[in-house]
């Protein structure tokens, strides 16, 4: 056995990680790389800063009905409202699905044995 390991080529650290070096130093020059600015929305604009941040959830809040005669009459889209139910429904089918598949091959194996 000490024969046909004595015969291998010993390669070191170098010899295995560098190969792809040759490869890519042949290429093209490589660019260099720019760092990506988020703080700039899609219009241009300047991120909000926590001021206004802090007002816009301030309005969110105090547009909310607070009597009961508002809050019954605000009017709902319900077609987004039933989207939501047929995808909750959707979900709860395949995992309840998938959870009673599972639990009879669990239960159809144990019965074999």
């Amino acid at each position: 056995m000490e024969s046909t390991s004595s015969k291998r080529k010993k390669l070191t650290v170098g010899d295995v990680f560098n190969q792809d070096d040759e490869d890519s130093s042949s290429g093209a020059k490589k660019r260099k790389l720019v760092p990506l600015d988020y703080d700039d929305d899609k219009d241009g604009k300047k991120g909000a800063t926590a001021e206004e941040k802090r007002l816009k959830i301030k309005q969110l809040i105090e547009s909310i009905p607070t009597a009961k005669e508002e809050l019954f009459a605000y009017s709902l889209d319900w077609n987004i409202v039933d989207q939501v139910k047929a995808q909750s429904v959707v979900d709860t089918t395949h995992s309840l699905s998938s959870f009673c598949a599972l639990r009879t091959l669990e239960f159809s194996n144990w019965i074999s044995n």
